[in-house]
């Protein structure tokens, strides 16, 4: 009775808007109505009246639902009562330990001059400039040289294949395997011709594994030239002077200390947390904590077989069998320490405010 008066009302709703040839609105007679609608107008009410007793249900016995309970529809007919059944999983009982019996061990480090002139000294590295050599000589490993250069496969020339006054560091890698080597002993104003085979697994799949030759004019041989460490060199970093720069790093060392430092504290107290602490954790929870973790892998997985991703060597030789073991030992895990702390959060009335949120969120855009 209550769904034949919830359709009622539902066709009366549609009867106001309801444009049908040959009726004007609000004219349109309910069997008709129920002909073209009805069916929509009942799954639109049984829905709702699933929704309203379900979630009825659920506060009458004072469940605490983990997830959307999984609902079966057992019987109905038009006429007749709706029956379904209904199972929820719920949130286990947790009883939070005395934290104050927990010891935990922070380690604190600090950043000496030995680290501080190491970092100094890359970063130096990284800005050095090169300078057009003194003497006439051959290329030398660790040369930048100035090159045009042309290639081709099989006489045709291809994109990307192709530049002029293009600088490239001699040993650096950054072209195809066997092109640099071939430069080196090279000198100015000589003309070569450097064939190559790109790899296998190159990432643009239609130069991967074919013979390329490259027609490549030397116009210039530089050297690289080691920067000087001093004020000047502090303000292109956009310190006011050496010191300045060395307390900046000194600073910025022991933040990634403090960092890593507060990462093991945190492990070390997840983990005596996981240990003393024993309930039942909903199924539905851990199987969609570890879907979402598998994902995530097959994810990484097309990006490693389209180049944009490494390989995880820890990865290799495992079988999916295995590391779907491991991945939902650590759904488990998360799904249980998760509930824990949400428990402890409310139980201490614990609110994150929007400042705390945003700092996050900056903490985040910093790294």
């Amino acid at each position: 009775s209550e769904i034949e008066e919830k359709v009622d009302y539902r066709l009366e709703d549609l009867r106001k808007t309801a444009n049908i040839p040959g009726f004007r609105p609000g004219k349109v007679p309910t069997a008709l109505l129920k002909k073209r609608f009805g069916k929509n107008v009942m799954g639109e009410v049984l829905e709702q009246a699933v929704s309203e007793s379900s979630r009825q249900a659920i506060e009458d016995n004072t469940l605490r639902p983990a997830m959307q309970p999984n609902i079966e529809i057992t019987k109905f007919e038009e006429g007749e009562d709706l029956e379904y059944k209904m199972a929820v999983e719920i949130m286990p009982d947790i009883e939070p330990m005395d934290f104050s019996k927990i010891e935990v061990e922070r380690l604190v480090a600090k950043a000496d001059e030995k680290e501080v002139s190491e970092t100094i000294d890359r970063l130096a590295q990284q800005y050095r400039n090169s300078e057009p050599i003194k003497r006439a000589r051959k290329a030398r490993k660790n040369d930048v040289i100035v090159i045009d250069f042309k290639g081709t496969i099989d006489g045709e020339a291809f994109d990307g294949g192709s530049a002029e006054g293009h600088h490239l560091e001699l040993g650096s890698n950054q072209f195809i395997p066997g092109f640099e080597d071939q430069l080196i002993g090279a000198k100015a104003g000589e003309s070569l011709s450097v064939p190559v085979t790109f790899p296998e697994d190159y990432s643009a799949e239609t130069l991967a594994g074919k013979e390329a030759l490259f027609e490549v004019e030397v116009k210039e041989i530089r050297e690289m030239v080691n920067t000087v460490v001093d004020d000047e060199f502090a303000k292109t970093l956009g310190q006011e002077s050496l010191e300045d720069l060395q307390k900046s790093i000194a600073e910025r060392l022991e933040q990634d200390y403090a960092s890593l430092s507060r990462e093991r504290l945190k492990r070390e107290l997840l983990d005596i947390l996981e240990n003393e602490h024993e309930f039942e954790v909903p199924p539905g929870m851990v199987d969609s904590e570890f879907d979402s973790i598998w994902a995530q892998v097959e994810e990484t997985r097309r990006q490693q077989e389209a180049g944009e991703a490494e390989v995880d060597e820890e990865e290799e030789g495992i079988s999916d069998d295995e590391l779907k073991e491991d991945y939902r030992k650590i759904s488990t895990r998360r799904v249980q320490l998760g509930l824990l702390l949400t428990e402890v959060g409310n139980s201490n009335n614990v609110e994150v405010t929007a400042e705390e949120v945003n700092r996050a969120l900056m903490t985040e855009a910093q790294k």
